[in-house]
């Protein structure tokens, strides 16, 4: 089966696309002053994803900014497309959620000043430092420095497996603690 069969010979396609969550995401990526424009003239591209909870199906999806400028069937799509870090996102997925199921509690106070780990030495965004924090609000925080301490209490392998196990792809990935904060990890929108 082709692309032309799929378009021409009327195929149902059943999805639990939600039309309202989709126009209105339409409507805020079809304004593109709402992107910023370069120097050089070029705007910023997005692609932005919308997934029930409970099911994981699609409710809404946009892959460009702009689309109306940008009409056809099969262009590039940034949010089924783009391969990126996921930054801090992999945290709960790679650190926390691993964490917790071998028992550690959200309570627990984590360090908060750099640690060197023979020469990696991550710190918080903006350089902020304080005393130690609960797990929860280092998530809340965002804060790299624990989450980096957590991960390599727990394990690099840990990490991957439970990374793994969210769909994530450690193919040429090295083993390392950068992992915890998206390093070498790359992942569309939706994959995340």
């Amino acid at each position: 089966m082709g692309t032309q069969d799929i378009v021409k010979n009327g195929y149902r396609i059943y999805t639990e696309l939600d039309q309202n969550y989709q126009a209105s995401m339409q409507v805020i990526y079809d304004n593109t002053a709402l992107f910023p424009v370069a120097e050089d003239g070029t705007r910023a591209e997005s692609g932005s994803v919308a997934l029930d909870p409970k099911t994981g199906g699609v409710r809404a999806l946009v892959g460009r900014v702009g689309s109306d400028e940008n009409p056809g069937f099969r262009t590039y799509n940034y949010a089924t497309q783009a391969a990126r870090s996921p930054g801090s996102t992999i945290k709960p997925l790679v650190v926390y959620a691993p964490a917790l199921a071998s028992g550690w509690s959200i309570n627990k106070d984590l360090p908060n000043k750099p640690i060197d780990y023979n020469g990696y030495t991550p710190t918080n965004y903006g350089g902020v430092e304080t005393e130690d924090v609960p797990m929860y609000q280092a998530l809340a925080n965002s804060y790299n420095i624990p989450a980096v301490y957590l991960f390599n209490q727990i394990g690099i392998q840990k990490g991957i497996s439970y990374g793994q196990k969210f769909g994530l792809n450690f193919d040429n990935v090295p083993e390392e603690l950068g992992i915890s904060l998206g390093g070498g990890v790359t992942a569309s929108p939706l994959q995340m």
